[in-house]
């Protein structure tokens, strides 16, 4: 912890950080004084998912607001920065969100995506019944064409399922008499 710190900013960047005896503030500068409180970088999650699977009937569009809503409640949080490793079955709407904040058009942290996973072999049935869930691929050949869609629509990340298809549930235990 250290105090009697000045963090200065121009515009909407920080551009010096330091003990208050080394920083020179510029004449006419707005000063907030943050003594009492606790400054703090902000936070990063590097691995976090804002599309939830969208449910029978929910519109891609409702599904990128409740996206958008997610990351701008981790914005207050105090998340600066998001990783968002796949989409959930909304395709590359992902993209899509970081592109509006990037551009300006709508308030979020810094963001990373990567668009649909990449599934190695049987991979879930949602896959098979929904065009914008993960590419499910079966041989070297499918995996390089899965990414190269994913470069083209400039994803900043390739999401692999390398094991295909996983599940969470207890194994059921069978008695053999």
């Amino acid at each position: 912890m250290l105090t009697n710190q000045i963090v200065l900013i121009q515009g909407e960047r920080i551009t010096d950080v330091g003990p208050a005896a080394q920083i020179k503030i510029p004449a006419g500068a707005e000063i907030i004084d943050l003594s009492q409180a606790t400054v703090l970088p902000g936070l990063i999650d590097g691995h976090t998912h804002m599309f939830n699977t969208p449910k029978p009937g929910m519109s891609r569009e409702t599904s990128t607001l409740i996206a958008i809503h997610n990351l701008q409640a981790d914005l207050r949080a105090g998340f600066t920065t998001a990783r968002d490793m796949t989409s959930h079955g909304n395709g590359y709407a992902d993209v899509d969100i970081r592109n509006a904040i990037n551009e300006g058009r709508i308030d979020g942290p810094r963001y990373q995506v990567s668009g649909r996973g990449i599934i190695w072999g049987a991979g879930p049935q949602a896959a098979a019944e929904n065009s914008l869930a993960s590419i499910v691929v079966h041989s070297v050949e499918e995996a390089q064409a899965a990414v190269r869609e994913h470069i083209q629509h400039n994803v900043d990340w390739i999401k692999l399922y390398p094991t295909g298809g996983y599940s969470f549930t207890r194994p059921v235990r069978r008695s053999f008499s």
